[in-house]
């Protein structure tokens, strides 16, 4: 059986978790982007679709990822909710592909 040091060995070396451990533009307080950087990208842009493909995320984070990313959405969305690139003037709809891979049974 493994150690804890060699599962988190293995997780650091797994490239699907690069995503966490390298977030590129949105690394650290120092980064020249930001949440709201984000948040402008995915749904205040022009465009009128956004597809945020999950298919690399791990399994095992899989639900709370979506979790977070459906809470981030909402929150930005209630409290922007006067913003013109949000909330009531920019309504949103979020499809869950493949939803029932990741939910459990009584959700």
């Amino acid at each position: 059986m493994y150690s804890y040091e060699a599962k988190l060995r293995s997780r650091l070396m797994d490239s699907r978790y690069d995503y966490l451990f390298d977030a590129g533009d949105y690394r650290d307080e120092k980064s020249s982007k930001d949440l709201h950087d984000l948040l402008q990208e995915w749904i205040g842009s022009k465009e009128r679709l956004t597809i945020l493909d999950l298919s690399n995320v791990p399994f095992e984070v899989l639900d709370i990822t979506v979790g977070l990313i459906t809470r981030f959405v909402y929150d930005s969305m209630f409290w922007g909710r006067n913003e013109k690139y949000t909330g009531r003037n920019r309504p949103l709809l979020i499809v869950y592909e493949e939803a029932h891979a990741y939910l459990g049974k009584n959700k």
